[in-house]
């Protein structure tokens, strides 16, 4: 039965408080230096969970009753790993089934496992290799929380890995091993495969070993915090420009392009004149934090631009949009400090959804309207913030 986190999670995180503090004091103590170089056991049968610990005794804590299928045997031997035999295939590690093992090593799941549970590894602080079945659809909440040893994941495919979904950042293994491994190689160039069109929240989580990744035109959606953490990352690869453009990125940093900062098309160049065609919308945080892009020029058929969407480019100078455009959304150009000059076609004045459309852009930024329009914007309770910007376009 799963513990209740009311009356267990407060003093667990006080006792692991107390603990930090007690190693804290000895100054003259250098920590270990992780071992990356665990090897997986491999992929079990769909009835087993092969296993190690770290001091060759049987496992501290085992809630038995967590699997939803009888064990049959637990045998200890000499061999390469331990083992742990069910009576029937295996779909779930429940809630809490190793929670506080402190002496769990390394531990390989069959590919029948679908989900593992809430405090699922919760404290298993010597766990330093785990191996994923190419079946798991769900992490719970907090599953390997204070797991601080785990340096080596091993996943049968990115395709599986980006399929899972993880309820928060600590359900992630990811976040203490800050790399995974997949068919015995640990993946640096991450390719997210043509199948894939959702990647779940908190995927890539803390992953620092990442240097670039490249996101396929079938991506439609991106979950929060997604790439946080992945400082490693300095390129971001696209196949489509339009598909980029309406991906739903759920935060800042759901998008990898706000730490890698340079986006780079099919053919391997730089994206530095941004040229919108044929493309309604871009979507919120779409090229934040961009620095390669210095020019932005659409048609008369984009329409709106999104939350954020071009916040903090830095290198973006002018812009040009079409005719047609109906919306500039919350922060949108905000923090793009070089951009001087901003030629808006059309007629009716877009709605600018707060006052910080082009806050701290160049302090002599230009605005060129059409010259009929000129009146209608400054007019405007929104544009005529920047009345002594706006200026008429010469015919």
């Amino acid at each position: 039965m799963a513990k209740s986190k009311i009356t267990m999670k407060p003093l667990r995180l006080l006792l692991a408080i107390l603990a930090l503090g007690l190693v804290g004091c000895n100054k003259n103590e250098t920590p270990a230096k992780p071992d990356t170089s665990i090897k997986s056991l491999g992929t079990p049968p769909n009835n087993e969970i092969w296993f190690t610990t770290n001091d060759g005794r049987e496992l501290i804590t085992l809630n038995e009753e967590a699997f939803g299928v009888a064990i049959e045997d637990i045998s200890y031997t000499d061999w390469e790993y331990n083992t742990i035999r069910f009576a029937a295939p295996l779909t779930e590690i429940g809630d809490g089934a190793f929670d506080n093992c402190r002496n769990l090593f390394n531990i390989s799941l069959p590919d029948s496992v679908t989900r593992i549970g809430e405090e699922a590894f919760f404290e298993c602080v010597n766990m330093e290799c785990l191996t994923l079945g190419n079946g798991l659809r769900e992490c719970g909440a907090y599953a390997f929380d204070s797991c601080y040893n785990l340096h080596t994941l091993y996943s049968p495919a990115v395709y599986c890995w980006c399929n899972i979904a993880f309820a928060n950042a600590e359900a992630n293994p990811a976040v203490h091993s800050g790399r995974f491994i997949v068919n015995g190689k640990a993946v640096r160039s991450l390719v997210i495969p043509s199948q894939i069109t959702a990647i779940s929240r908190y995927a890539f989580y803390e992953l620092t070993a990442l240097s670039d990744v490249t996101v396929p035109s079938s991506v439609t959606t991106i979950g929060k915090d997604a790439f946080y953490g992945c400082d490693g990352i300095t390129k971001v690869k696209i196949e489509d420009l339009g598909a980029w453009c309406n991906i739903a990125f759920e935060s800042e940093t759901a998008n990898p392009l706000s730490l890698a900062q340079k986006l780079y098309l099919a053919d391997n160049t730089e994206l530095r004149d941004l040229s919108l065609i044929k493309i309604e919308n871009i979507s919120s945080r779409a090229f934040i934090n961009c620095t390669s892009i210095t020019s932005l020029t659409s048609d008369d058929t984009l329409r709106k631009v999104g939350l954020e969407a071009f916040r903090n480019c830095t290198s973006l100078t002018t812009i040009t949009l079409g005719e047609s455009i109906t919306e500039l959304g919350e922060r949108a150009f905000m923090g793009c400090s070089k951009l001087s000059n901003v030629t808006c076609l059309a007629t009716v004045p877009p709605q600018l959804k707060d006052k910080y459309t082009f806050a701290y852009t160049d302090k002599d930024i230009q605005i060129a309207v059409p010259s009929k329009a000129y009146e209608a914007y400054l007019a405007d309770p929104m544009w005529s913030q920047y009345a002594d910007q706006i200026v008429k376009l010469q015919n």
